[in-house]
């Protein structure tokens, strides 16, 4: 998932914002500069909520995920 971490990076720098205003309410700063130096590998469901943040749509991207990752966002579409 390298490049997604250094997509999530290089469009958070372009729009001048910084980590602890993205990651605001979803997670501490401090994950988000683990995630863009890939030292962490986060769930689809934050990466997603990133993205959408710095104003990329879902249908404009998408990436490869687990096959939990896929279950819980099943399930998470049903509980919706």
């Amino acid at each position: 998932m390298q490049f997604i971490n250094q997509y999530i990076e290089y469009k958070r720098q372009e729009l001048g914002i910084t980590r602890k205003q993205l990651s605001s309410g979803l997670c501490y700063y401090t994950v988000l500069a683990k995630l863009e130096s890939d030292k962490i590998y986060a769930d689809k469901l934050l990466i997603d909520t990133l993205l959408l943040r710095l104003g990329v749509e879902k249908i404009h991207f998408e990436h490869y995920i687990t096959a939990t990752e896929a279950y819980l966002t099943e399930l998470r579409v049903k509980i919706l």
